[in-house]
Formats: C-alpha cells, sequence, structure tokens
C-alpha cells in the first residue's frame, strides 16, 4: 500500500516538477532579454524614462500644452446621435462645413457658414492663448507628473483639430499673416503627439497657399518648423515606446528577484487573474509566446530605423502573400488567455506591426518634405518677382539646402508647372506618377478620420502634393 502511494505522489508530482522548470526556464529567457535591452540603452519600462527636466523653460511647455488641452477639450461640438442611431464625429461635421465653405469660393465677411464656424472658435480663445505662448518655448516631453499624457491624446487632437480651424478661417478671409501664425503653432504642437498619430497641417498649408501670400518672414519659418522634422516618420520612436509598454504591462517587473520573474498581470480581471490556476498552469506557454511577440517586434523596429525608402521594400518583403491562416482552437484559446491578461500578440507579427503604420509614416515624411520644398519655392518668388524657378535644383542653395527625397522612390520630389499654377509632390505609397493628381483639398480638422490622412485621400492612384496658384483667390 505504501508502495502503491509513493508510485501515485511521483507521477503527479513529475509533470509538476516539469512544469515548474519550463516554467523558470521561460522566466529567465524572459529576463535576459529585458536585461539585452537595458544594456543596449533600450527603454523596458517607460517609467524609466520619468526623469524630471531639465529646464525651466522646458517645465513652462509642460504645464502650459497641457493646460491649453484641458481648455481646448469642449471647444467642438459633442457627437450627436443620429435617426439611424450614429453617432456623428464633431470633427468630421466641422470639416463638411469647411469643405463646403471650400466649394463656394471666397466668401464675404456676412458668409453665414464663416460667422458660424467662427462662432464655434470664439469659446477657445484662452487654448489658443496658452498654445501660442508654448510655441515659442522648448518642448522635450511631458512632465513626470503628466507622463501618461502623451499616450492619452484626445485633448490634443482636439487642440490640434481646433487649431487647424483657426488656420483654415483665417486662410478663407485672405488674412495671410495670422494663417500662418496659426500654422507655425500646429505644426509645433505635433512634437507633443505620436508621430505616427499626429493629425498633421498639410490640409491647412495647401489652403493657405491658395488663398493668401504669406510674407518672406513667415514663410521661412514655417520652412524652419516643416524642415525640423521631415527626415523624422516617428515609427521607430513609437515602436519602441509600444514595445516598452508591453514589457512594463506585465507582473513582476526586472526590478523582483532573478528567481521570482514571472509573467503576470496587473490589472487582469479576477477570473484570469495571475494567481489563477489557469493562468499559472498556462503560463510557461504564454510567456513563451510573448517572448516570441517582442522579438518579433525588435525585429520591426530594426525595419524601422533604416532609412525611407529601404524601409518601405522591407516591410514589403515580410508581409504574406496570401490570406492570413485562420488560428488554431489552441491559438484561439491562447489568445483568450492573453487578452484577459493584457498581454498582446501576433501571428505575422512584423508585417502586422508595421503595414498598417508603415503608409501613414511614409505619407507624414511626404507632406513634410513637399512642405518643406514647397514654402522654398514661395520664398524664392518674393524674391523674384512672382516668378517660378524653373526645376527645384535652382533652390540649392538659396532657400535649400538640398531637393528633398521622396520617402517611398528614393528619388527627388517631383515638380510640374502650367501657365497659373506649380505642384510639388511624391507619387505616394503606390510609386506610380499620376502626374501630379494631388485629389480635392480636405481639412486637417478631420483628422484620421475615414478614409482621410493629414488632408488628402488615400485612394489609389493618387500623388501627395501641393498645388500652388501663381495668383491666390484673395
Amino acid at each position: 500500500m505504501r508502495r502503491r502511494f509513493l508510485i501515485v505522489v511521483v507521477i503527479l508530482l513529475v509533470p509538476v516538477a516539469m512544469h515548474a522548470i519550463w516554467d523558470q526556464i521561460e522566466a529567465n529567457r524572459f529576463a535576459r532579454y529585458v536585461d539585452e535591452l537595458r544594456a543596449h540603452g533600450e527603454p523596458v519600462d517607460l517609467r524609466d524614462q520619468q526623469r524630471p527636466l531639465e529646464t525651466d523653460e522646458e517645465r513652462q511647455a509642460s504645464r502650459i500644452y497641457y493646460a491649453a488641452a484641458i481648455l481646448a477639450a469642449d471647444g467642438l461640438p459633442p457627437p450627436k446621435t443620429s435617426a439611424t442611431g450614429g453617432i456623428p464625429n464633431p470633427r468630421a461635421v466641422v470639416a463638411d462645413a469647411e469643405q463646403r465653405l471650400a466649394d463656394a469660393g471666397p466668401p464675404s465677411a456676412v458668409d453665414a457658414r464663416l460667422i458660424q464656424l467662427q462662432q464655434m472658435l470664439a469659446a477657445s480663445d484662452a487654448a489658443f492663448d496658452l498654445l501660442d505662448r508654448a510655441t515659442r518655448l522648448r518642448f522635450e516631453r511631458f512632465s513626470p507628473e503628466r507622463a501618461g499624457y502623451s499616450y492619452q491624446t484626445n485633448d490634443l487632437l482636439q487642440l490640434a483639430g481646433l487649431n487647424a480651424l483657426r488656420t483654415d478661417l483665417r486662410s478663407f478671409t485672405g488674412d495671410g499673416r495670422g494663417a500662418a501664425a496659426a500654422l507655425y503653432a500646429g505644426v509645433r504642437l505635433q512634437r507633443t503627439l505620436r508621430r505616427v498619430l499626429a493629425p498633421g497641417t498639410f490640409g491647412s498649408l495647401r489652403l493657405m497657399l491658395d488663398r493668401t501670400a504669406p510674407e518672406t518672414a513667415a514663410l521661412s519659418r514655417l520652412q524652419e518648423a516643416y524642415a525640423a522634422s521631415a527626415d523624422d516618420d516617428g515609427l521607430a520612436r513609437d515602436t519602441t515606446e509600444f514595445r516598452a509598454r508591453m514589457i512594463g504591462a506585465v507582473w513582476p517587473t526586472t526590478a523582483r528577484p532573478f528567481f521570482a520573474q514571472r509573467l503576470g498581470s496587473r490589472g487582469g480581471s479576477q477570473d484570469w487573474s495571475s494567481d489563477s490556476v489557469r493562468f499559472v498552469v498556462l503560463r510557461p506557454w504564454i510567456t513563451h509566446r510573448f517572448l516570441w511577440s517582442l522579438r518579433e517586434i525588435g525585429a520591426a523596429i530594426a525595419i524601422a530605423r533604416k532609412p525611407w525608402p529601404y524601409t518601405l521594400r522591407t516591410e514589403k518583403s515580410l508581409a504574406p502573400s496570401g490570406p492570413a491562416d485562420k488560428p488554431s482552437w489552441s491559438d484561439q484559446f491562447l489568445m483568450g488567455v492573453m487578452m484577459h491578461n493584457g498581454i498582446l500578440v501576433w501571428r505575422r507579427p512584423v508585417a502586422e506591426i508595421l503595414g498598417p503604420a508603415m503608409t501613414r509614416a511614409g505619407r507624414t515624411l511626404a507632406q513634410g518634405r513637399v512642405a518643406v520644398a514647397v514654402l522654398a519655392m514661395e520664398r524664392w518668388r518674393l524674391a523674384h518677382n512672382g516668378a517660378v524657378a524653373p526645376d527645384l535644383q535652382t533652390l540649392v542653395p538659396g532657400v535649400l539646402t538640398a531637393v528633398p527625397l521622396d520617402p517611398f522612390t528614393g528619388q527627388p520630389l517631383r515638380f510640374i508647372r502650367s501657365s497659373d499654377s506649380y505642384t510639388i509632390y511624391s507619387p505616394g505609397e503606390d510609386r506610380a506618377d499620376n502626374g501630379g493628381d494631388i485629389g480635392e483639398w480636405v481639412s486637417d480638422v478631420r483628422g484620421g478620420y475615414p478614409n482621410v490622412s493629414g488632408g488628402y485621400p488615400r485612394g489609389k492612384g493618387r500623388d501627395i502634393g501641393i498645388r500652388v496658384p501663381l495668383h491666390p483667390l484673395h
């Protein structure tokens, strides 16, 4: 009887011991991976970066941007439920109103549509005053007490949308100086936002150059602001921070003793908490897959750090050629456990991490570089009695240090002119030159809402550019 009891105990203990050994092996692998990241200076928990700002100017900018965004939170009308049950986005509604105003040509001072939009901005004067103050200051990041604000961007996006409306209304009324000043504040505001999520200022720039003729000093200042980020798509930085948030979201952190390293959840539901039997049983497997996801994100970061268009070519080569495989029942079960514990995984991570963000990042780069080239051309024209330079190379070195390169092709941006306008453009993500077919103007107030990116339709066959009339409408 005793022998049988010992046999049963051994049979039961062997799987438990094997599970514990596997659990420790995976925990050690995870801890070593995090230590390797730390050794290479990579962030593994965003709390590690929350050091105090170095200067009073940076601290002041953090406080003022924060206050401006809070004041702007209620600047646009709240969403309203339609008869069909849908809830229109307020920025989309305002952008549609702007579109109707643009289609009607230069509005008169008593145009009811213009007055209605101007009244909408009246309640945001205090937010704009703060925004203009922060614009002049050096901004590094939000201070530690507001560290999470960089990832809770609704108020900042609202502020950017309101400022885009402010810029556009000044352009509609022919106020080139005021439009350039507001646009400059908008370009500088992008510093506070994640680059891939930023709504952009390209539409406002296009409208300003279509309706007004800003002075040389304003053009020069805007060109400098755009040039500061013309080579920064934000993709690598945002993906690196995303990986750090993933690591920081699991329990415990690497500050705990090495033997205690176990994947867990800081805020999981009670049913799937890190103390539940089911989670503990599956933890080695989950840790293994979680580490696999982190390594794939690392591969995506390495690609994102490459210069364009290498980044695009590499990402395309990693994309799946056919439809995604249907997850097996075991994968579906595992993903369910991970989601309950706030853990993210991908079936085809590199392509899926970079894919959606890649197009937006490339468009952001193309828009910024087109902006730099167009503003340089306008400066050249002011110095040459309104004449258009024969090509972009003529602008070097007077108003350009070099002709900006198209991120999608690696070639200089395209330039064409007609009897009444000129266009500077990128062929876009399809790399097909459509002769400067840039599509209709769309307001930046809309932001990232349906089928719009940075003020331009995403339709296939469109180029990314700005057409400037030789004689503005006002």
